[in-house]
């Protein structure tokens, strides 16, 4: 599903022209859940626009379902950004003047698909929001305004889910709701995930854990618990 090859990426205007990503490479495969995780400053963002297609490497290899983005001009890389990729943000990213329903409603309107409205309802009672289908996000919590975001989404039925600190605006309780909507939605869709984030507990949830550590990805291994099995199984 995705793949890095040698991607090499400096920051403009490092003096010392320090790569920040070194000679990367990595293979994530359809289905799986993979965590990306390192200390801050380490690049996990930057890699993470590099994976989704939104930059392109000067340096190196990005392919989406074996289609090469440098090889692309914007507008490909857009149409294949359309079809392949989804996103969850941090800070949700949804448009004010929209209600919830509008919002989750745009990004299939922008792919081209008719008369989205009843599937983007049928997403926001997935994640428990059916009564607020006309709500705005300034009248929604920030748990409520995450699961918008997850059913904008899940709507757009892209493979490829990418989740940038999902839970890291929100308090335990509601960080812990919104990555238990997010594991399950990936899992019945069979949906490739992403994931960013300094959250120990969320990463090991994930299939795998790589970890961002001088410009390369290492895996790290999974505790085990006394029955054999790991700790997220």
């Amino acid at each position: 599903m995705l793949q890095v090859i040698d991607l090499v990426h400096v920051l403009p205007g490092d003096a010392d022209n320090t790569p920040l990503l070194n000679l990367l490479c990595c293979s994530i495969r359809a289905g799986e859940s993979v965590a990306i995780v390192g200390a801050s400053g380490s690049g996990k963002t930057t890699l993470l626009s590099f994976l989704a297609g939104l930059d392109t490497p000067k340096v190196g290899k990005v392919l989406i379902a074996g289609s090469d983005i440098a090889s692309m001009n914007e507008e490909q890389r857009a149409e294949l950004r359309a079809k392949y990729v989804a996103f969850v943000f941090q800070n949700f990213q949804l448009i004010d003047g929209l209600t919830a329903l509008q919002n989750v409603c745009l990004p299939m309107e922008v792919k081209g698909i008719a008369k989205p409205e009843a599937q983007a309802k049928v997403w926001l009672e997935k994640v428990g929001l059916g009564h607020r289908l006309n709500n705005k996000p300034n009248a929604l919590s920030g748990g409520e305004q995450q699961r918008v975001a997850l059913a904008r989404a899940f709507a757009c039925d892209a493979p490829l889910l990418f989740a940038d600190e999902p839970t890291g605006s929100l308090d335990t309780n509601t960080g812990k709701t919104v990555a238990d909507l997010l594991f399950s939605l990936c899992q019945q869709k069979q949906q490739t995930l992403v994931l960013v984030t300094h959250d120990e507990r969320l990463a090991q949830r994930c299939d795998r854990v790589l970890k961002l550590s001088e410009g390369r990805l290492v895996e790290i291994e999974k505790p085990i618990e006394k029955d054999g099995h790991h700790a997220s199984e």
